[in-house]
């Protein structure tokens, strides 16, 4: 009543008033308001709320002062968590009246889009958020003259790389951290270091890096603790100007409690968040800030997940109720862990319904808003249905599932944070194939059999396929050249700065990871400019894929060909088999038979020394281990689908370690040698090739018509080798320093003469600059030269060049080739290693054939391990002759192999010698036939000679 009151008063006044007048009021009265706004905010909202009304009602809808009163009123509600989504409005109102009326880099655009960015990265909407604060970064850039500018501006680079950490971007947001820092670094501003040394441990605590996280909560413990002993207080202990150290204080406190725990450190942990719950009710009591009490509930649930671990269900319930009491009914990352937590609860004391009730309040609101917190719940919730047997009702959650996570790959940026999200995701994908295994089974329907495939698929080359994905939509979109060029130089740039940054003194490192910073924070504006100025490309590129059908995928096999793609779970193997007629899915629980013989078959193919030095020994372990790989792996396929002898081709999509397995040397029965022609290998019956994906499957690009053939060779003398340095990871993989390669030039030679036609650089010629110049000339690459694999930095591994002086770059980096757009139709990478790197789940093997594939290569063929030169130049010579006669490219390089061995002398047959080489993508055949040998022509010639008869015999006629 008071505030009708209130306004009716206020609206007779100001109706005596001219409008000149009435906003002369309304201005004095919201001037009056500012101080208390400051100090007592939740006192003075009534009035601020009274004059918003009058505000809205008597002042242009675009005037500054309303936008300002706008401004305050969202103030108040999103920093006291009331009215939260009006609020929000009243911010967006704001903005788009202050983005109207003032300069385009004013200050207020930036402080607005800042505090709509913060409010929005709590309520968990990350990708929004991450636009807002782009806007104000930007801003405040152009715009910072002094310290305090400079600290507003290190407040939006601090909060960029908390919503990139919210989003799931790990690897951009430590970057972006590391700029905040050396701005904190350059102020002196120890409190900002503080805040970012939390955010760091944050980051490291995502990855699985606990003991680097701690190292960063107690540096910022530290940090705060000494400046509280600086600050004088007032007796409450909790002066304005401390509450923020209070904070940085309480969330240092409990994130050593968290890290502790999941190290298992169960009394540090338990101390970390006591105290830290303590700091959290003080802070709440004098502030009663809405993030506080999501802090304090998120800090009882840790407590809760404690005692969980100790199977103290009765506190870990009282916990986990505790803080949803304390969190509300909300859709937030930490409510959504207090659900799943209390779902747990309920299942380990039998209470059912109530778990099923808590895993849904968990995944409230999934179908809008979506975060990393929710997979858990899906994976609970499914488990819950399977463990009933309530087969439907688990495979429809691992279908929501499924989709929520594709969402949140499709809001990602960062490859890294998509890796990480595959590697969380992948226990829900087996759950998903165990149900849909067992309803196949029951109901012979093949709907399940394609969800199956959808799974399975879901956890294959995620990031490769995305980019695949973008450069598709690019080209259908429409894009002017000339800003697909600025791209090029974008990402040219990046990877100038990756090797820079790599090569770096101490000194230089620092300057160049803020230059690296840059570049890709540049990229990422322009590819959000592109977003905006390019609607389809956008449509195009965030589309979300269809599923894919075993019937439509057997549309396109012939009969002679058997696709196998394998998904390595936690506890299983599921091995999916489809050829033109008939589908099937194995499951195996060999997944230890196969991991203990894993490393003795890769040791024993690729391990020259050890081959060299242990010959009996390396011998045993492959025959052994390379028949338990065919039993396990092929066998239980080839006996339901071969039974006729049908199959000749096997396509190979493989999963976890099994990407390093070269299936075609895999033995049929169990053989007492491997030396000589006659050894069972796959090989001798069937053409094998491989895929990153089935959705990588593009029939028929690499069907080249009239292929340009581009070849570099180098041996390597004395004189080039000494200019090559080695102190970089490009020692070879058969000793510390690289070897000559006696046979590379000849290798390029032979084939070149053997087509016919095309261009070849050879030895000093064949320098990375050229191979950059006119590489995108040639449909078929091949590279003859040495290779090196770096494990820890798979964008680090090279192909290594000619060097004609000290000053050259010669190593061609995985980075380097992310960074061209390639339009070949084959690579032949013919140096160690190439198909050789980390293992990443979801992603398969972080190789060089992978970066010729991600940069637009259709086909590769790689080695798998370091491959002798002589051996290899005969293979591929081989390859070439038989793709020339028509050969696909899968049945070709078998040709050529079996060729070497029917060749060889036994001592050169052992498979270390010849079987590194597989093809990886396209197998279609290429067409070498000179125009007027085609079908076409030849059909036209018959024509045109008929017609001539009939002319010749028309004219005799008369």
């Amino acid at each position: 009543m008071k505030l009708k009151w209130h306004l009716l008063i206020l609206t007779i006044l100001l109706l005596s008033f001219s409008p000149d007048e009435q906003r002369t009021d309304i201005e004095k009265r919201y001037n009056i308001l500012i101080s208390s706004l400051k100090t007592e905010p939740l006192k003075a909202l009534k009035s601020l709320e009274t004059l918003l009304v009058l505000a809205d009602k008597n002042l242009e809808k675009t005037d500054t002062l309303l936008a300002n009163i706008y401004f305050s009123t969202g103030k108040v509600y999103c920093d006291n968590g009331i009215k939260i989504t009006k609020g929000i409005e009243l911010y967006e109102k704001c903005l788009a009246i202050r983005k109207e009326k003032l300069p385009q880099n004013h200050i207020k655009i930036a402080q607005t889009a800042h505090n709509l960015a913060l409010i929005l990265r709590q309520l968990g909407n990350a990708r929004q958020a991450l636009g807002y604060e782009t806007l104000a970064l930007n801003i405040k850039s152009a715009t910072a003259k002094n310290r305090a500018d400079s600290v507003s501006l290190l407040r939006s680079v601090q909060e960029l790389a908390v919503i990139q950490r919210f989003q799931g971007n790990i690897e951009t947001a430590l970057e972006v951290g590391k700029k905040a820092e050396i701005l904190a670094r350059i102020l002196n501003d120890s409190f900002f270091i503080a805040q970012n040394q939390i955010f760091q441990g944050s980051c490291r605590y995502l990855v699985d890096s606990f003991s680097q996280a701690t190292k960063h909560y107690q540096t910022a413990l530290s940090l705060v603790n000494d400046m509280l002993k600086r600050t004088p207080t007032e007796p409450s202990g909790l002066k304005t100007s401390v509450l923020p150290l209070k904070k940085e204080l309480a969330a240092s406190l409990n994130n050593l409690g968290v890290t502790y725990g999941k190290m298992g450190q169960i009394t540090l942990a338990n101390q970390y968040l006591n105290d830290a719950l303590i700091a959290y009710d003080n802070l709440f009591a004098a502030t009663k800030d809405s993030t506080v009490v999501l802090n304090s509930g998120s800090v009882l649930t840790e407590h809760g997940r404690l005692f969980f671990k100790q199977k103290d269900y009765s506190k870990a319930l009282v916990f986990s109720q505790k803080a949803l009491a304390r969190m509300g009914n909300r859709t937030h990352p930490y409510t959504t862990e207090s659900y799943t937590l209390l779902a747990d609860i309920y299942l380990k004391t039998g209470f059912e319904k109530e778990a099923l009730e808590a895993y849904n309040a968990a995944l409230k609101g999934s179908e809008n808003i979506i975060f990393p917190e929710m997979i858990p719940a899906f994976i609970g919730k499914s488990q819950f249905f399977y463990d009933k047997n309530d087969l439907k009702n688990c495979l429809l959650t691992c279908d929501e599932g499924s989709r929520a996570i594709g969402k949140l790959m499709r809001l990602y940026d960062a490859d890294g944070s998509k890796y990480n999200l595959s590697k969380n995701a992948h226990q829900l994908y087996e759950i998903g194939l165990k149900s849909s295994e067992k309803l196949w089974k029951s109901t012979a329907d093949i709907q399940y059999l394609d969800k199956s495939l959808n799974f399975i698929e879901s956890n294959k080359a995620i990031v490769l396929l995305a980019n695949l994905k973008d450069n598709k939509a690019k080209n259908f979109a429409g894009i002017p050249d000339s800003v697909l060029n600025i791209e090029r130089n974008l990402k040219a740039e990046i990877a100038y700065w990756e090797k820079q940054t790599l090569e770096a003194t101490d000194s230089l490192k620092q300057e160049n990871q803020v230059n690296l910073i840059d570049s890709k924070a540049h990229f990422n504006r322009f590819i959000k400019t592109l977003e905006t100025d390019y609607p389809k490309y956008t449509a195009l590129k965030y589309q979300e894929t269809p599923p894919l059908s075993i019937t439509a995928i057997q549309k396109d096999l012939d009969t002679n060909t058997l696709v196998l793609e394998y998904f390595m779970g936690d506890s299983s193997l599921f091995m999916l088999a489809i050829s033109k007629n008939k589908s099937l899915l194995h499951i195996s629980n060999d997944i230890k038979t196969l991991e203990n013989d894993f490393n003795l078959l890769r040791r024993s193919l690729s391990d020259e020394r050890f081959i060299a030095d242990s010959s009996a020994l390396a011998e045993s372990q492959f025959l052994k281990s390379s028949h338990v790989f065919y039993n396990v792996l092929l066998d239980s396929s080839l006996s339901v689908f071969n039974q006729n002898h049908a199959i000749k081709r096997l396509r190979i999509i493989p999963d976890a370690f099994l990407g390093y397995i070269p299936f075609e040397l895999l033995t049929t029965q169990l053989a007492d040698t491997w030396k000589g022609s006659k050894v069972p290998y796959v090989l001798q019956n069937y053409a094998v090739s491989y895929a990153y994906s089935l959705r990588t499957e593009n029939s028929g690009e690499g069907s080249i018509q009239n292929p340009n053939f581009g070849g570099f060779g180098i041996e390597y003398d004395d004189k080039t080798l000494d200019k090559i340095s080695t102190d970089s990871p490009v020692e070879s993989a058969r000793g510390n320093k690289l070897s000559k390669l006696a046979f590379a030039d000849d290798e390029v030679k032979n084939i070149h003469s053997l087509l016919g036609k095309g261009t070849i650089f050879l030895n000093d010629d064949a320098t990375k600059f050229t191979f950059m110049q006119n590489a995108s000339n040639y449909s078929i690459l091949h590279l003859a030269m040495h290779g090196a694999v770096d494990e820890k930095n798979p964008l680090n591994s090279a192909l290594i060049f000619s060097k004609k002086d000290s000053s050259d770059d010669n190593l061609l980096r995985g980075y380097d080739l992310y960074a061209m757009q390639l339009r070949m139709g084959l690579a032949v990478l013919s140096a160690c290693n190439t198909g050789n790197g980390s293992l990443q789940r979801g992603e398969g093997v972080m190789s060089l054939a992978r970066a010729f594939a991600f940069a637009g290569c259709p086909s590769t063929v790689v080695s798998l391990w370091s491959i002798p030169d002589e051996s290899t130049s005969k293979v591929m010579l081989a390859f070439y002759k038989n793709l020339k006669n028509g050969d696909k490219k899968d049945i070709a390089l078998q040709k050529a192999k079996l060729e070497y061995l029917n060749s060889a002398s036994p001592q050169y047959s052992i498979p270390n010698y010849w079987g590194a080489t597989v093809i990886i993508g396209d197998v279609e055949a290429l067409d070498f036939r000179a125009w007027y040998q085609k079908p076409a022509f030849l059909g036209l010639a018959i024509v045109a000679f008929f017609v001539v008869l009939i002319l010749i015999f028309k004219r005799n006629k008369k």
